[in-house]
């Protein structure tokens, strides 16, 4: 069953809604630490693939079961992940990512606050195996890097 861009960007903003008010008393800007922010940062300012993925997996060992899950629409934007379906280009990769916040939004509202530790094996599995998939058709010229200022 294929899931829409508009459904999967819907999925993203709802858990990043949800993730916030659940922890009302820490601003979204606050939900990724200062060392994940600078490790992602840094990781996406690198001018090769093999870089870009080296770091982000870094970045992502380094990071907390609810940054890795709830960094997914910053590291992807909707261009990306459109650009990359319209190439059918890590359809796999991207449904198991989506399957993750769908599951999320299924799950009953008082088991959300644990859902990215509950499922870090598989969520951590399907963002490693993503960034290594796009990295690889960045680097061939297949997808376009979109530039920061874009974001």
């Amino acid at each position: 069953m294929e899931v829409s861009v508009r459904t999967f960007v819907l999925f993203l903003v709802a858990a990043l809604l949800l993730s916030t008010a659940a922890q009302a008393t820490q601003p979204y800007s606050e939900q990724f630490s200062a060392k994940f922010k600078a490790a992602v940062d840094n990781a996406m300012s690198q001018p090769t693939a093999d870089g870009r993925t080296r770091l982000l997996m870094e970045a992502m060992r380094g990071g907390t079961d609810s940054e890795v899950f709830f960094v997914f629409p910053l590291l992807f934007p909707r261009r990306v992940i459109d650009a990359a379906q319209n190439a059918h280009i890590c359809v796999a990769e991207i449904s198991s990512s989506i399957s993750n916040g769908k599951a999320y939004l299924a799950a009953a509202p008082a088991e959300r606050e644990d859902f990215p530790h509950a499922q870090a094996k598989k969520i951590r599995s399907d963002m490693d195996r993503l960034i290594t998939c796009l990295d690889r058709y960045y680097a061939n010229g297949q997808l376009r890097l979109p530039s920061q200022s874009s974001n």
